[in-house]
C-alpha cells in the first residue's frame, strides 16, 4: 500500500463541517473531564453547608482519596500483554507491541478511560530511523470521535493539541485518509496536509469504559455516588480537624471577672482578647485575684467546656467508606478501615471477588478495540493492505490474571493440571499462569531446546552400540516391507535345500523385522517424527497407539 501525500490540501465543505462539529464536541466534554480529574487528584472544591464549619475551613485543603483508590484498584489489575491467536502467526504484531512499549501506553489510555469514561490510542506510520508503526496514548481532553452505529466502529476521529508557543495542531482521522492542520498564531495561513492510506479504519482507536447500548461514549468509575461520598468525607474530615483543635486547646471560661483583673483595659482590641484567651487556655495554672467583699463583688469562678472525642467522626467516615465499597466493589480494607483480626486467604478472595469480576469484564470490553481496531490498523500498515477478516477474528488480547492468588497456590494448580495431562508440561499457558514474562519464556524455550539436543545426542550415541549406522542406512534405502526382504543366505546361487525352509525364512524375516524396529526406536529417540521414522525404517503404514515404551521415552 502506497501512501499518497498531498501538501496544501484544500478541505472539502463536509470536512470543514465535520472538523467544526468535532471541535465543538471536544469543548463540551472538557468541563466534565476536568471535574473527574479533580476528584481523582484530590483537588475537588469543598461543598460546605455553612452551618458547622467556620469560614476559615475553605482555606484548609482536606483530601479524601477514595476516587483515586476506586480507579487504581481496577487499573492495577488491567495488564495487557499483547495478542495471541491459536491459528495465525502474530509475531509481527507482538513486535509492534514491544517497539511501542504498548503495555505502558495502554496503561495510560486505561487510566484515562477509567477516570473520564474514554481513552484513546493514536496509530501512525514511522519515519526514517523510527519503528514501522508508532502508537501513542491521547488524553480525552484532546481527542473525540464520531461513531458509526451500523458498522459498530469509528467513522471519524479528531485530535486537537496546543504547542508551547500557541501553535494549534488539528488532526482528522478518517478510514481512508488523515488530514493535519497546523495553525501558527504568527503566520497568516494554515498549513494543511492530507495523507491517503486506505487502511479501512481510523488511525484513532477509542478505549471506552462501561459503554452501553445507546451510550457509546462510556462512563467514568467516579460516579455521582462516589462524588457525593467523597464530598461528605471531606466535610467530615474538616469537622474532625476543628474538633481536634478544640480538644487540644479546651475552651475555658471565667465568671465574675473583669478586664482589669486579667490585665486588660476595657477598650482592649479583639486581637488583645484573642491573645489573652490563648494565654488563659494554654496556662497550666490560672491565678486570678478574688473579688473585693467590701465592693460586693463575688469570687471569680473558673471552668472548662467539656471537649467531645473524635469517635463520631471516625464512625461516620467508616460508614461512608462502606458505601464507597458497596458502590465500587473495592474492599473496605482498601479504603483505610482494616479489621483488627487479619483475614484468611479465603476471606480475602471472597472480599475481592466482585473487584476481580469487574476487572474481567473490563478486559473483555477493552479487548475488542485492541483486536478489531488497533490490530487491524497495525496489520494494514505492515502488510500494505487491509487484513483478512479471518485473521482479525482469530485474535485475542492476552491479559495478566485479574485475581491475585499466591505463587504457591498457582504452582500447585499448574502442577496438578500437568499431572492430569490437561496441559503439556512445557506449555506457554502454564508458564504465563505461573508468572514468567514473554522474555523469560523465550529464554526457557532455548534452554529446553539445548537440553533436548544434548539428550538426543546421548541417545544416538547409545543406540550406535547396538545398531550400526550402515544397518540403519541400508534399511532406510531399502524401504520395503519386511516380508519382501530377501534372506542373505538366499542370495547365493548355491543354497542348501535344508536352509530354504519356511522355518528358516520365518526366522530371517523376524530378525529383519527386529532390526527395523530397533532402527525405528533410534530414529524416534533422535527426534524424528514417528510416521516419518517408520517410513525411513521400512515400516510404512504402521499404526501408533500413543503408548510410548520406557526405552523410547526421552529423559527429563
Amino acid at each position: 500500500m502506497t501512501l499518497e501525500l498531498i501538501h496544501d490540501y484544500e478541505l472539502a465543505d463536509d470536512e470543514h463541517t465535520l472538523i467544526a462539529k468535532l471541535a465543538g464536541r471536544l469543548q463540551e466534554h472538557a468541563r466534565k473531564n476536568k471535574s473527574k480529574w479533580a476528584y481523582y487528584e484530590g483537588k475537588n472544591a469543598l461543598k460546605d453547608l455553612n452551618i458547622a464549619l467556620p469560614a476559615v475551613a475553605g482555606s484548609i485543603k482536606a483530601v479524601v482519596g477514595w476516587p483515586e483508590i476506586v480507579v487504581d484498584s481496577l487499573a492495577e489489575r488491567l495488564e495487557w500483554q499483547g495478542w495471541i491467536s491459536p491459528e495465525e502467526d502474530v509475531t509481527t504484531l507482538n513486535r509492534v507491541f514491544a517497539d511501542n512499549d504498548l503495555a505502558s501506553e495502554f496503561a495510560k489510555a486505561t487510566l484515562e478511560s477509567l477516570v473520564t469514561g474514554m481513552g484513546f490510542l493514536e496509530v501512525s506510520t514511522g519515519g526514517e530511523g523510527e519503528p514501522d508503526i508508532i502508537i501513542d496514548a491521547v488524553t480525552a481532553n484532546e481527542a473525540t470521535y464520531m461513531w458509526d452505529d451500523r458498522l459498530n466502529r469509528m467513522a471519524a476521529g479528531y485530535i486537537e493539541k496546543t504547542g508551547e508557543n500557541g501553535e494549534k495542531y488539528q488532526t482528522l482521522h478518517l478510514p481512508d485518509r488523515v488530514i493535519s492542520i497546523i495553525t501558527d498564531p504568527h503566520e497568516a495561513e494554515k498549513e494543511t496536509v492530507c495523507v491517503k492510506h486506505g487502511w479501512g479504519r481510523c488511525g484513532l482507536v477509542r478505549i471506552p469504559n462501561r459503554s452501553r447500548a445507546g451510550k457509546d461514549a462510556g462512563a467514568s468509575e467516579i460516579t455521582t455516588a462516589i462524588e457525593y461520598y467523597t464530598d461528605h468525607g471531606v466535610r467530615t474530615v474538616l469537622g474532625m480537624e476543628f474538633n481536634r483543635e478544640y480538644y487540644t486547646t479546651p475552651q475555658r471560661y471565667l465568671l465574675n471577672a473583669t478586664f482589669d483583673q486579667l490585665g486588660l483595659d476595657e477598650d482592649a482590641t479583639e486581637s488583645d482578647l484573642i491573645q489573652m484567651g490563648w494565654k488563659v487556655a494554654m496556662s497550666k495554672a490560672l491565678v486570678v485575684p478574688p473579688g473585693d467583699p467590701d465592693d460586693g463583688l463575688p469570687n471569680i469562678t473558673a471552668g472548662q467546656f467539656q471537649a467531645s472525642p473524635p469517635t463520631p467522626y471516625i464512625e461516620e467516615l467508616k460508614m461512608m467508606a462502606q458505601l464507597v465499597s458497596a458502590q465500587s466493589g473495592v474492599p473496605v480494607s482498601y479504603l483505610g478501615f482494616a479489621s483488627d483480626n487479619p483475614p484468611s486467604a479465603d476471606s480475602i478472595r471472597a472480599t475481592e471477588s466482585r473487584l476481580v469480576r469487574r476487572t474481567e469484564l473490563r478486559q473483555l470490553a477493552f479487548g475488542r478495540p485492541l483486536c478489531r481496531d488497533l490490530a487491524y490498523v497495525c496489520k494494514a500498515i505492515l502488510d500494505g493492505r487491509p487484513p483478512e477478516w479471518e485473521f482479525i477474528a482469530s485474535l485475542e488480547a492476552k491479559w495478566l490474571a485479574a485475581a491475585t492468588p499466591t505463587l504457591s497456590a498457582t504452582m500447585d494448580a499448574m502442577t496438578k493440571a500437568v499431572a492430569a495431562e490437561i496441559t503439556p508440561k512445557h506449555s506457554s499457558v502454564v508458564w504465563g499462569r505461573v508468572g514468567f514474562s514473554p522474555t523469560e519464556q523465550e529464554i526457557m524455550r532455548k534452554e529446553l531446546a539445548e537440553q533436548s539436543a544434548t539428550q538426543r545426542a546421548t541417545v544416538l550415541a547409545g543406540g550406535a552400540a547396538t545398531i550400526g549406522d550402515a544397518t540403519v542406512l541400508d534399511l532406510a534405502r531399502a524401504n520395503r516391507e519386511p516380508e519382501e526382504t530377501p534372506n542373505p543366505t538366499e542370495a547365493s546361487t548355491e543354497t542348501d535345500p535344508q536352509e530354504n525352509t519356511p522355518a528358516s525364512r520365518g526366522g530371517a524375516e523376524a530378525d529383519d523385522l527386529k532390526q527395523r524396529a530397533d532402527a525405528l526406536g533410534v530414529l524416534i529417540r533422535a527426534g524424528v517424527e514417528p510416521k516419518a521414522a517408520a517410513d525411513l525404517a521400512g515400516l510404512p503404514g504402521i499404526r501408533f497407539t500413543g503408548a510410548i515404551p520406557v526405552s523410547l521415552r526421552e529423559k527429563t
